[in-house]
């Protein structure tokens, strides 16, 4: 016989369109006779096994699940799970959606086609499936408690080893991993500490391996990039505001002022001040742009 602990929450129209919300949650110990679909559902769904055994039917494929494993639905995607009759087993789960949610699969490689993650670290997982419904529970939910539990859930899964994730196009993931560094370039660029060693090592990566892939891709070495980036920044300054050179080359990360008017030179043609004094004439005189990958 079916028992089952469950509850469920309605989003305000603010938290609606956030970066996510959690709308259902739930604990069923399944009988031998339990099924599920097939149907579609309009959110994500996180299932875990707690124990037991069952099956869910991937594109036209029927996998075991056992203890541990944890499956996701997506929205209107028809899916169908079971439980196995000879060992039925016991489900955690939660419904979720939002702005981020489809970047949070992502990041994590979770995907329709590959939905499964086999022998996950269960007690943590558990535990923040517990909370979130606990969260849940009773006239006086907490959403913020909720989210914090679901992120925690997902920040576990970012810790499941690399063999227990869905495999990854190997093309995607050297693409991802120029992003990324974009990204931390983009945010970081005004630092006087950011280097080759620095970037390597926040991102874990190579040094001698990223080094050769980036400029096989932008064409150009990362210190040289990052130049580019902090030297179009201070031209943006320049138009922008009436701050001195030294001020300016401390904002986009420059200690010596010297420097940056030699690395500015260089890559614009002409000082600081002869930029400024040309604005009115030629207001879009600045760094070509690298863009690395396209």
């Amino acid at each position: 016989m079916n028992q089952v602990q469950q509850a469920f929450y309605v989003p305000k129209e603010e938290e609606r369109g956030g970066s996510m919300y959690l709308t259902w949650a739930g604990l069923r110990v399944c009988d031998a006779q339990h099924f599920v679909g097939p149907r579609i559902l309009p959110n994500y769904k996180a299932v875990l096994v707690v124990c037991g055994n069952g099956y869910i039917e991937l594109e036209g494929r029927t996998v075991r699940l056992g203890k541990g494993d944890l499956f996701f639905l997506f929205p209107n995607v028809k899916h169908h799970y079971y439980a196995d009759p000879q060992n039925p087993w016991v489900l955690q789960w939660f419904t979720y959606n939002g702005g981020n949610a489809q970047s949070i699969m992502n990041s994590l490689r979770i995907s329709e086609k590959s939905p499964v993650l086999h022998s996950c670290m269960a007690r943590p997982l558990m535990t923040c499936m517990e909370l979130i419904l606990d969260c849940m529970k009773g006239s006086q939910a907490r959403p913020y408690g909720m989210l914090g539990y679901a992120y925690q859930f997902f920040d576990e899964i970012s810790r499941v080893p690399a063999h227990a994730l869905p495999a990854q196009d190997h093309a995607l993931d050297r693409q991802e991993m120029l992003q990324r560094v974009l990204i931390f370039i983009d945010m970081n660029y005004a630092s006087t500490d950011i280097s080759v060693e620095m970037l390597c090592e926040q991102m874990h990566y190579s040094r001698s391996f990223f080094s050769h892939f980036f400029k096989s891709v932008a064409g150009v070495s990362l210190p040289e990039y990052i130049n580019q980036k902090r030297v179009r920044q201070a031209q943006a300054l320049m138009r922008s505001t009436n701050m001195t050179n030294a001020e300016i080359a401390r904002s986009v990360g420059y200690t010596d002022p010297a420097y940056f008017m030699k690395q500015f030179k260089r890559l614009v043609g002409c000082t600081p001040r002869e930029y400024v004094q040309a604005m009115p004439q030629a207001p879009d005189a600045r760094v070509e742009e690298c863009t690395p990958g396209h």
